[in-house]
Protein backbone atom coordinates (compact mmCIF):
# COMPACT_ATOMS: atom_id res chain seq x y z
CA UNK A 1 0.00 0.00 0.00
CA UNK A 2 1.20 3.61 -0.94
CA UNK A 3 1.50 6.15 1.70
CA UNK A 4 -0.94 8.02 0.07
CA UNK A 5 -3.59 5.43 0.15
CA UNK A 6 -2.59 4.22 3.99
CA UNK A 7 -2.99 7.73 4.92
CA UNK A 8 -6.47 7.68 3.19
CA UNK A 9 -7.32 4.70 5.62
CA UNK A 10 -6.14 6.75 9.04
CA UNK A 11 -7.85 9.77 8.39
CA UNK A 12 -11.81 7.32 7.86
CA UNK A 13 -10.70 4.79 10.26
CA UNK A 14 -12.73 7.07 12.61
CA UNK A 15 -15.87 6.38 10.55
CA UNK A 16 -15.57 2.33 10.39
CA UNK A 17 -17.66 1.89 13.57
CA UNK A 18 -20.52 3.72 11.29
CA UNK A 19 -20.18 1.74 8.66
CA UNK A 20 -19.99 -1.74 10.62
CA UNK A 21 -23.35 -0.35 12.70
CA UNK A 22 -24.97 -0.05 9.47
CA UNK A 23 -23.97 -2.77 7.34
CA UNK A 24 -24.89 -5.05 10.75
CA UNK A 25 -28.80 -3.63 10.33
CA UNK A 26 -29.34 -4.20 6.83
CA UNK A 27 -31.84 -6.36 5.59
CA UNK A 28 -31.11 -10.05 4.12
CA UNK A 29 -34.05 -10.21 1.74
CA UNK A 30 -31.98 -11.31 -0.98
CA UNK A 31 -30.25 -14.22 1.31
CA UNK A 32 -32.89 -17.18 0.05
CA UNK A 33 -31.10 -16.03 -3.48
CA UNK A 34 -28.28 -15.46 -2.83
CA UNK A 35 -27.84 -18.85 -0.94
CA UNK A 36 -28.81 -21.18 -3.99
CA UNK A 37 -25.96 -19.03 -6.02
CA UNK A 38 -23.33 -19.01 -3.83
CA UNK A 39 -23.76 -22.98 -3.58
CA UNK A 40 -23.34 -22.84 -7.53
CA UNK A 41 -20.32 -20.71 -6.87
CA UNK A 42 -18.29 -22.90 -4.12
CA UNK A 43 -19.05 -25.46 -6.45
CA UNK A 44 -17.75 -24.12 -9.24
CA UNK A 45 -14.61 -21.91 -8.09
CA UNK A 46 -14.30 -23.27 -4.78
CA UNK A 47 -13.79 -27.24 -5.36
CA UNK A 48 -17.36 -27.43 -3.20
CA UNK A 49 -15.83 -25.85 -0.24
CA UNK A 50 -18.66 -25.17 2.48
CA UNK A 51 -16.86 -22.99 4.22
CA UNK A 52 -16.90 -20.40 1.34
CA UNK A 53 -20.98 -20.07 2.06
CA UNK A 54 -20.81 -17.82 4.82
CA UNK A 55 -18.23 -15.17 3.49
CA UNK A 56 -19.78 -15.41 0.05
CA UNK A 57 -23.37 -14.72 1.45
CA UNK A 58 -21.94 -11.70 3.53
CA UNK A 59 -19.63 -10.34 1.12
CA UNK A 60 -22.57 -10.43 -1.41
CA UNK A 61 -24.84 -8.49 1.07
CA UNK A 62 -21.90 -6.03 1.87
CA UNK A 63 -21.09 -5.30 -1.79
CA UNK A 64 -24.98 -5.37 -2.15
CA UNK A 65 -25.48 -2.59 0.74
CA UNK A 66 -22.43 -0.42 -0.78
CA UNK A 67 -24.28 -0.40 -4.02
CA UNK A 68 -27.06 1.53 -2.63
CA UNK A 69 -25.22 4.85 -1.58
CA UNK A 70 -25.38 7.20 -4.40
CA UNK A 71 -22.31 9.17 -5.06
CA UNK A 72 -18.94 7.37 -5.99
CA UNK A 73 -17.02 8.97 -3.07
CA UNK A 74 -19.18 7.86 0.05
CA UNK A 75 -19.43 4.07 -1.53
CA UNK A 76 -15.03 4.59 -2.29
CA UNK A 77 -15.18 5.48 1.65
CA UNK A 78 -17.11 2.41 2.76
CA UNK A 79 -15.07 0.09 0.17
CA UNK A 80 -12.15 0.90 2.64
CA UNK A 81 -14.07 -0.11 5.26
CA UNK A 82 -15.16 -3.36 3.34
CA UNK A 83 -11.48 -4.12 2.96
CA UNK A 84 -10.31 -3.78 6.19
CA UNK A 85 -13.78 -5.66 7.37
CA UNK A 86 -12.62 -8.73 4.74
CA UNK A 87 -9.08 -8.72 6.07
CA UNK A 88 -10.49 -8.96 9.67
CA UNK A 89 -13.17 -11.70 9.26
CA UNK A 90 -11.53 -13.60 6.71
CA UNK A 91 -7.81 -13.86 6.90
CA UNK A 92 -7.67 -17.48 7.14
CA UNK A 93 -10.34 -19.62 5.67
CA UNK A 94 -10.43 -23.76 6.25
CA UNK A 95 -9.17 -25.29 2.98
CA UNK A 96 -8.94 -22.46 0.83
CA UNK A 97 -4.76 -21.49 0.24
CA UNK A 98 -5.37 -18.22 -0.73
CA UNK A 99 -5.47 -15.00 0.91
CA UNK A 100 -8.42 -12.25 1.46
CA UNK A 101 -7.74 -10.78 -2.41
CA UNK A 102 -8.06 -14.19 -3.77
CA UNK A 103 -10.87 -14.69 -2.19
CA UNK A 104 -12.54 -11.69 -3.01
CA UNK A 105 -11.57 -12.00 -6.76
CA UNK A 106 -12.83 -15.22 -6.98
CA UNK A 107 -15.82 -14.79 -5.67
CA UNK A 108 -16.03 -11.59 -7.75
CA UNK A 109 -15.76 -14.31 -10.57
CA UNK A 110 -18.65 -16.11 -9.52
CA UNK A 111 -21.15 -12.92 -8.99
CA UNK A 112 -20.21 -11.79 -12.49
CA UNK A 113 -22.02 -14.96 -13.68
CA UNK A 114 -25.62 -13.92 -12.30
CA UNK A 115 -25.26 -10.15 -12.87
CA UNK A 116 -28.97 -9.88 -12.28
CA UNK A 117 -28.71 -11.59 -8.85
CA UNK A 118 -25.67 -9.91 -7.71
CA UNK A 119 -26.21 -6.16 -7.53
CA UNK A 120 -23.59 -5.24 -5.95
CA UNK A 121 -20.71 -2.67 -6.46
CA UNK A 122 -17.25 -4.00 -7.41
CA UNK A 123 -14.56 -2.52 -4.53
CA UNK A 124 -11.11 -2.80 -5.38
CA UNK A 125 -8.63 -4.51 -2.50
CA UNK A 126 -5.79 -2.68 -1.63
CA UNK A 127 -3.08 -4.73 0.37
CA UNK A 128 -2.80 -3.25 3.68
CA UNK A 129 0.88 -4.17 5.06
CA UNK A 130 0.40 -6.07 8.88
CA UNK A 131 2.15 -3.10 10.57
CA UNK A 132 -0.87 -0.80 9.30
CA UNK A 133 -3.56 -3.25 9.76
CA UNK A 134 -2.48 -3.55 13.37
CA UNK A 135 -2.69 -0.13 13.81
CA UNK A 136 -6.15 0.76 12.26
CA UNK A 137 -7.21 -2.53 14.15
CA UNK A 138 -6.49 -0.82 17.26
CA UNK A 139 -7.57 2.41 16.05
CA UNK A 140 -10.65 1.03 15.69
CA UNK A 141 -10.76 -0.22 18.76
CA UNK A 142 -10.80 3.08 20.28
CA UNK A 143 -13.13 4.91 17.78
CA UNK A 144 -15.86 1.83 18.10
CA UNK A 145 -15.94 2.65 22.14
CA UNK A 146 -16.07 6.40 21.73
CA UNK A 147 -19.05 5.46 19.13
CA UNK A 148 -20.84 3.38 21.69
CA UNK A 149 -20.50 5.97 24.30
CA UNK A 150 -21.95 8.76 21.78
CA UNK A 151 -24.86 6.33 20.98
CA UNK A 152 -25.39 5.16 24.29
CA UNK A 153 -26.27 8.61 25.48
CA UNK A 154 -29.43 8.34 23.61
CA UNK A 155 -30.54 4.79 24.75
CA UNK A 156 -32.46 3.89 28.01
CA UNK A 157 -29.12 2.51 29.74
CA UNK A 158 -27.23 5.34 28.90
CA UNK A 159 -24.86 5.67 32.24
CA UNK A 160 -24.24 2.47 33.09
CA UNK A 161 -23.63 1.37 29.45
CA UNK A 162 -21.23 4.89 28.93
CA UNK A 163 -19.20 4.46 31.72
CA UNK A 164 -18.69 0.57 31.14
CA UNK A 165 -17.26 1.75 27.38
CA UNK A 166 -15.74 4.64 29.28
CA UNK A 167 -13.86 2.16 31.33
CA UNK A 168 -13.17 0.00 28.38
CA UNK A 169 -11.80 2.87 26.40
CA UNK A 170 -9.23 4.54 28.74
CA UNK A 171 -8.21 0.69 29.10
CA UNK A 172 -7.32 0.24 25.66
CA UNK A 173 -5.92 3.54 25.41
CA UNK A 174 -3.10 3.50 28.63
CA UNK A 175 -2.06 0.33 26.82
CA UNK A 176 -1.44 1.94 23.46
CA UNK A 177 -0.37 5.05 24.75
CA UNK A 178 2.49 3.23 26.90
CA UNK A 179 3.30 1.47 23.06
CA UNK A 180 3.35 4.62 21.41
CA UNK A 181 6.05 6.30 23.79
CA UNK A 182 8.25 3.68 23.54
CA UNK A 183 8.37 3.77 19.53
CA UNK A 184 7.86 8.24 19.14
CA UNK A 185 6.05 10.21 16.87
CA UNK A 186 4.15 8.02 14.59
CA UNK A 187 0.53 8.48 12.67
CA UNK A 188 -0.58 6.76 15.20
CA UNK A 189 0.12 8.63 18.19
CA UNK A 190 -0.88 11.68 16.48
CA UNK A 191 -4.48 9.93 15.89
CA UNK A 192 -4.16 9.12 19.56
CA UNK A 193 -3.99 12.55 20.21
CA UNK A 194 -7.30 13.55 18.17
CA UNK A 195 -8.79 10.46 19.98
CA UNK A 196 -7.71 11.77 23.34
CA UNK A 197 -9.35 15.55 22.44
CA UNK A 198 -12.52 13.55 21.14
CA UNK A 199 -12.89 11.91 24.63
CA UNK A 200 -11.84 15.09 26.82
CA UNK A 201 -14.55 17.03 24.65
CA UNK A 202 -17.51 14.18 25.79
CA UNK A 203 -16.30 13.99 28.93
CA UNK A 204 -16.46 18.04 29.77
CA UNK A 205 -20.26 17.58 28.29
CA UNK A 206 -21.48 14.22 29.90
CA UNK A 207 -19.78 13.55 33.06
CA UNK A 208 -21.65 10.55 33.80
CA UNK A 209 -19.34 8.41 35.60
CA UNK A 210 -15.75 8.76 37.33
CA UNK A 211 -13.83 6.96 34.89
CA UNK A 212 -15.22 9.51 32.42
CA UNK A 213 -13.50 12.43 34.28
CA UNK A 214 -9.89 10.99 33.83
CA UNK A 215 -7.08 13.11 32.28
CA UNK A 216 -5.66 10.82 29.27
CA UNK A 217 -1.81 10.84 29.46
CA UNK A 218 -0.47 12.30 25.93
CA UNK A 219 2.03 10.79 23.69
CA UNK A 220 5.32 12.46 25.38
CA UNK A 221 7.49 14.01 22.82
CA UNK A 222 10.38 11.89 22.49
CA UNK A 223 12.04 14.40 20.13
CA UNK A 224 13.64 16.34 23.33
CA UNK A 225 16.42 14.48 23.80
CA UNK A 226 17.58 14.69 20.30
CA UNK A 227 16.87 18.39 20.28
CA UNK A 228 19.33 18.59 23.36
CA UNK A 229 21.75 17.05 21.09
CA UNK A 230 21.49 18.83 18.44
CA UNK A 231 24.43 21.96 19.31
CA UNK A 232 26.88 19.02 20.86
CA UNK A 233 27.41 17.51 17.37
CA UNK A 234 27.54 20.50 15.53
CA UNK A 235 30.34 21.99 17.74
CA UNK A 236 31.75 18.61 17.41
CA UNK A 237 31.58 18.17 13.41
CA UNK A 238 33.17 21.95 13.53
CA UNK A 239 35.63 20.94 15.75
CA UNK A 240 36.49 18.01 13.71
CA UNK A 241 36.36 19.72 10.04
CA UNK A 242 38.26 22.61 11.26
CA UNK A 243 41.04 20.32 12.31
CA UNK A 244 41.03 18.33 9.31
CA UNK A 245 41.01 22.05 7.10
CA UNK A 246 44.19 22.76 9.53
CA UNK A 247 46.36 19.38 9.37
CA UNK A 248 45.52 18.42 5.81
CA UNK A 249 44.53 21.23 3.16
CA UNK A 250 46.10 24.72 2.38
CA UNK A 251 44.53 26.19 4.85
CA UNK A 252 46.69 25.36 7.69
CA UNK A 253 49.69 26.88 6.32
CA UNK A 254 47.90 30.12 5.57
CA UNK A 255 46.13 30.22 8.91
CA UNK A 256 49.38 29.87 11.12
CA UNK A 257 51.45 32.69 10.34
CA UNK A 258 47.70 34.48 10.42
CA UNK A 259 47.43 33.05 14.17
CA UNK A 260 51.18 33.68 15.17
CA UNK A 261 50.39 37.84 13.39
CA UNK A 262 47.98 38.17 15.64
CA UNK A 263 49.34 36.61 19.13
CA UNK A 264 52.09 39.01 18.64
CA UNK A 265 50.05 41.93 18.22
CA UNK A 266 48.03 41.07 21.29
CA UNK A 267 51.47 40.12 22.98
CA UNK A 268 52.67 43.54 22.40
CA UNK A 269 49.48 45.35 22.96
CA UNK A 270 49.17 43.54 26.48
CA UNK A 271 53.38 44.65 27.21
CA UNK A 272 52.22 48.15 25.81
CA UNK A 273 49.11 48.43 28.72
CA UNK A 274 51.57 47.07 31.26
CA UNK A 275 54.19 49.39 30.73
CA UNK A 276 51.34 52.31 30.41
CA UNK A 277 49.82 50.91 33.85
CA UNK A 278 53.31 50.91 35.71
CA UNK A 279 54.16 54.21 34.40
CA UNK A 280 51.01 55.79 35.74
CA UNK A 281 51.58 54.14 39.30
CA UNK A 282 54.85 55.75 39.33
CA UNK A 283 53.95 59.07 38.35
CA UNK A 284 51.08 58.86 41.00
CA UNK A 285 53.37 57.59 43.30
CA UNK A 286 56.21 60.73 42.71
CA UNK A 287 53.37 63.31 43.02
CA UNK A 288 52.40 62.11 46.16
CA UNK A 289 55.82 62.26 47.43
CA UNK A 290 56.32 65.55 45.99
CA UNK A 291 53.11 66.62 48.13
CA UNK A 292 54.20 65.25 51.23
CA UNK A 293 57.95 66.58 51.06
CA UNK A 294 56.24 70.40 50.41
CA UNK A 295 54.09 69.47 53.92
CA UNK A 296 57.26 68.56 55.35
CA UNK A 297 59.45 71.40 54.45
CA UNK A 298 56.69 73.79 55.43
CA UNK A 299 56.29 72.49 59.05
CA UNK A 300 60.45 72.29 59.26
CA UNK A 301 60.03 76.11 58.62
CA UNK A 302 57.63 77.14 60.86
Amino acid sequence: MSPDVEEEYYSIVNSFPEYNDDFDHTLKDNDRIYTGKCNHIRNSHFEGNLNIMEPCLSIARHLAHINGYGTIDEKNKRCKYFNYRIKTQYGRIHDFDGNNEDLYNKLNEGYAIYPSDFKIYKCKIESISEGAFKELKDLYNLHDKLYKIKKSYSGPNSSSSSCENADEFVQLYDGYIKECNTKGQTKFCNKLTELSNNYQAIMETKPTCKKMLQVLEPPKDNDQPVTALVPFVIILVMSILFFILYKFTPFGPWIRPQILRKKKIWKDLHEKVVQLFHNSRNKVSNCRNSELNVLYHSLGNN
